[in-house]
């Protein structure tokens, strides 16, 4: 007997299809008007999205262009041609789920070029011998990206009946006691709220001010450049949502450990773990590291290295939690035989 496969109404084929419009619009434009105006001395200059890649090429810096040019123009328009296919039937089949399923594991990793920008416009508020000056470039990509994974994400929960992420690895499976399970969350909660306080970057040039940055003082510096849809992004995509995803992580454990009645934090969990990006701003980072300089002469600070271990420890204890809770399921269902 054939599978049927989930339908999709007509009104919510039209408000996608509408929302998919104005993301196009939005990815378009950003091709062509500036992200933001720099300043070193006298002389400023204007970027735009194919300016800043041609300054990566002519620098020699092939792969950073490549890996630019592959998050912030391939994949975009891609993801946006496999959702209007999706759209445009009222029951896709199961390869066109497939493409759904993937271009949404990847959805988040199109925010690279604007946690670059971000970077610059952070490290140079409130000096006097340099200055960034943001441009709509940021809103409107921001914009773009936003719509489609929030077209992506509704689309994916009524036609997807299984998890966007792939199963943990098998070995990461252990035994974990309700105790040990609450002590590796905590552990990952510290890492994390290092990782959001401690600074990742410093100016290191005698003709600037010294200054450093955590994640959490990249707010009040953004806000002072004016670039409030850069202080969205990072704050909702690098504080808040990773925040809520610890926390509905943590409030699980805890409650199965002090043995109170379940309540599901699964639905939260999945939505936080989906729009954190503290991964995307690692890689971000790594590229500015490489050919920051160019902007503002900056080094990684302790933050830097403590924000790659909180990435690599998140999926670590969330996959060994996950693998335990199955393993335990198992065990439960075969006593219970």
């Amino acid at each position: 007997m054939k599978k049927k496969h989930k339908r999709l109404s007509g009104k919510l084929r039209g408000t996608c299809f509408a929302s998919l419009v104005i993301a196009l619009v939005c990815n378009i434009s950003v091709l062509f008007v500036p992200f933001l105006v720099f300043r070193k001395l006298l002389k400023p200059e204007t970027y735009t999205f194919f300016h800043s890649v041609q300054m990566l090429w002519d620098e020699g810096i092939y792969a950073l262009a490549i890996l630019v040019i592959g998050f912030s123009l391939v994949f975009p328009f891609f993801k946006l041609l496999i959702l209007f296919w999706v759209v445009s039937v009222s029951q896709p089949g199961p390869r066109l789920l497939g493409l759904l399923n993937r271009v949404e594991i990847l959805a988040k990793w199109s925010m690279l070029d604007v946690f670059l920008v971000c970077l610059v416009l952070t490290l140079t508020s409130g000096q006097v011998l340099v200055s960034a000056t943001p441009k709509e470039g940021v809103p409107l990509f921001i914009a773009a990206i936003v719509i489609s994974m929030v077209v992506g994400q509704v689309l994916a929960k009524h036609l997807l009946e299984h998890s966007s992420r792939k199963r943990p690895s098998r070995w990461l499976k252990m035994e974990l006691t309700p105790r040990w399970r609450v002590i590796l969350v905590g552990i990952s909660g510290l890492l994390l709220l290092g990782a959001l306080a401690l600074p990742f970057l410093k100016i290191s040039s005698w003709f600037l001010i010294d200054d450093s940055f955590s994640i959490l003082t990249v707010l009040p510096a953004l806000w002072s450049q004016g670039s409030y849809p850069a202080v969205f992004a990072v704050g909702l995509f690098l504080v808040l949502f990773p925040v809520l995803r610890w926390t509905a992580l943590a409030k699980s454990n805890w409650d199965h450990a002090q043995g109170c009645a379940q309540v599901d934090y699964e639905r939260t969990f999945k939505l936080a773990r989906f729009w954190s990006m503290l991964d995307v701003f690692a890689l971000a980072l790594g590229v500015f590291l490489i050919e920051g300089n160019r902007f503002v002469p900056s080094d990684a600070e302790f933050g830097a290295l403590l924000l790659i271990i909180v990435v690599f420890v998140n999926v670590l204890v969330e996959n060994s939690l996950e693998v335990n809770s199955e393993t335990n399921e198992a065990l439960s269902s075969s006593k219970a035989v």
